[in-house]
């Protein structure tokens, strides 16, 4: 109730007060970097719009915890209480005089900008369909998977498959000897490598490196970026709900360092994701990993098995238990090195990209944070703005097809299992 008691006194009508009238809302809140022990904690107080009024009221300039009180129309206590969970946490910074400055990159642009923006994306995006994603479907890794590897071939998944004692049905999921996919479909296969690749493949480590100056150091340990996006009222010739995003996980288990377990999960408008945060997809990755396991499977109760259908990671395949995700029985350092290379003209066709859209922007935020803006745009091409773009160019031209309801809950989801035994019997 606590909460709900802070949004009443937050939406107290006032004549004068433009943010108590209409406050507000961010669309998004990302993290660019590494996320920690607590990530779910700051996606609950992010979300709160009266958090969100907050870092939005000390954006642009400093201000007193009595001007942000006296701007939002809101008590000195409650904003106080506030401003201690974002200093203490790395979303703001306390500068002298006792004013505070918000330490996140806020995007609020306007309507033209925004479309002009998308015209921007939109061409950069259809190079990379033009120009990398041929490279995925002609690469090795996908030729292989064009032809079904018979469930008593030699090695890999296969040699897994007939040591295995668990019931899972994989007689129609097996692509090759290291890859697994439900009911053996490509098409689902293709959403979440091409997502993967071009996340992962588009990285340039010199812009990387210069992204870290700029990460904060937070209480839990992660080290990152925070970033979100201002949900304005603008009528737009686009659906701009469609380049979305709600982050990029990476799992790995230090405890099971030995088993080479780790879990990517990439979060669009195309997905219809039932948990997004970090904590609670460890844990339930981790019920999942114990489920494939035939011996620990019996100690497992029907609540969790009956959790990992609804969330779509278990699903009936010929009446039999199938797993619902993409499986690679290899590291996830070993996949990345077999898929094709970032194209060396890219990295020119990053920097134009980059300079294009910071220069259209930048009269858009304040000049305190221009130096990480411009650090920022530089990861122009491996930005979700260009990802979620070529997703929908290739469902337009017919490269990738709907998914059905069952595989949205776990589309742009890899488990990378090498050597573990897999849910293929």
């Amino acid at each position: 109730m606590y909460y709900l008691n802070q949004l009443d006194k937050f939406f107290m009508i006032n004549n004068t007060g433009l943010y108590a009238m209409k406050p507000v809302r961010f669309s998004s809140i990302e993290f660019l970097g590494s996320t920690g022990s607590d990530w779910h904690k700051f996606d609950f107080n992010l979300s709160k719009i009266l958090t969100q009024n907050v870092l939005y009221a000390a954006y642009h300039e400093p201000k007193t915890i009595k001007e942000i009180s006296e701007f939002l129309f809101v008590q000195t206590d409650i904003i106080e209480e506030e401003i201690e969970f974002l200093e203490n946490n790395g979303f703001m910074d306390r500068l002298a005089g006792n004013k505070f400055l918000t330490k996140i990159l806020i995007h609020d642009l306007t309507a033209d900008i925004c479309e002009e923006r998308h015209r921007i994306y939109m061409k950069y995006a259809k190079i990379v369909c033009e120009k990398y994603v041929p490279l995925i479907l002609n690469s090795s890794f996908y030729k292989a998977c064009l032809v079904r590897t018979p469930p008593n071939g030699a090695d890999g998944i296969n040699a897994s498959l007939r040591n295995s004692q668990t019931h899972l049905s994989l007689d129609s999921c097996l692509l090759s000897n290291s890859v697994y996919t439900p009911e053996n479909d490509l098409n689902f296969l293709l959403w979440s490598v091409i997502t993967f690749a071009c996340s992962q493949k588009f990285n340039i480590p010199e812009i990387n490196d210069n992204l870290q100056k700029y990460y904060t150091k937070r209480n839990d340990g992660s080290e990152n970026i925070a970033y979100a996006s201002i949900n304005n009222d603008i009528n737009l010739s686009f659906n701009n709900e469609c380049y979305k995003t709600f982050g990029e996980l990476i799992i790995r288990y230090p405890e099971q360092e030995a088993k080479n377990l780790s879990l990517w999960q990439y979060n669009t408008f195309y997905d219809d994701r039932l948990e997004t945060n970090s904590r609670g997809l460890s844990m339930l990755y981790q019920y999942f990993d114990t489920y494939l396991n035939s011996t620990s499977r019996d100690r497992m109760t029907p609540r969790t098995v009956e959790s990992m259908f609804y969330r779509g990671l278990l699903t009936k395949h010929n009446e039999k238990a199938c797993a619902n995700l993409l499986i690679i029985d290899k590291s996830m350092n070993e996949f990345i090195n077999i898929l094709p290379d970032f194209p060396k003209e890219f990295i020119q066709l990053n920097h134009k990209l980059a300079e294009e859209t910071f220069n259209l922007c930048k009269s858009q935020y304040p000049s305190h944070i221009n130096d990480l803006n411009y650090a920022y745009f530089q990861k122009a091409i491996s930005s979700s703005e260009i990802i979620t773009r070529v997703l929908d160019l290739l469902q337009k031209d017919g490269t990738l097809k709907p998914l059905t309801e069952s595989q949205k809950k776990t589309v742009n989801m890899i488990m990378f299992a090498k050597n573990q035994v897999c849910p293929l019997q």
